[in-house]
């Protein structure tokens, strides 16, 4: 199973293990997977702006004259929403469809006990590494 297919089967096997029926709709893991990518392409946005000062001086003004004065908040939100909407567009219509997510699941269930905690293990960590990646860029800049 690939690392997509792993954030899928984590947060099926989650559900599973707090004593609830699993899921048998890939909505949560949809959602997910978009939030996931999004902290991916930002945090290299934010490395590529902290490696390159240039890159990041031009993105700094190209901010400033797009958006004023508005506050840092108000340029993520109009940032980021559309950019994970269309991620979750982008992945309900192609690996987050019903049919894959049977079949994922599917496969997952045929895998043996230890199989299955290493698949979802998988999941697990790409999802909190996606989501703490955000803070390397943020770290190196206030260091250096």
């Amino acid at each position: 199973m690939n690392i997509f297919e792993s954030v899928y089967c984590y947060f099926y096997q989650a559900r599973i293990d707090e004593g609830h029926l699993p899921s048998t709709s890939p909505a949560n893991g949809n959602i997910i997977l978009s939030l996931s990518i999004a902290m991916i392409l930002l945090t290299i946005v934010l490395l590529l702006a902290f490696i390159s000062p240039d890159l990041g001086a031009n993105m700094e003004d190209f901010f400033q004259d797009t958006f004023g004065r508005s506050s840092g908040k108000t340029i993520a939100k109009i940032i980021m929403i559309p950019l994970i909407a269309l991620l979750f567009l982008i992945i309900k219509f192609t690996i987050g469809t019903q049919s894959n997510f049977d079949k994922m699941i599917s496969r997952y269930r045929a895998l043996g006990e230890t199989d299955q905690k290493l698949v979802a293990n998988n999941g697990k960590i790409f999802f909190i590494v996606s989501m703490a990646s955000v803070v390397l860029p943020i770290l190196l800049h206030l260091i250096f």
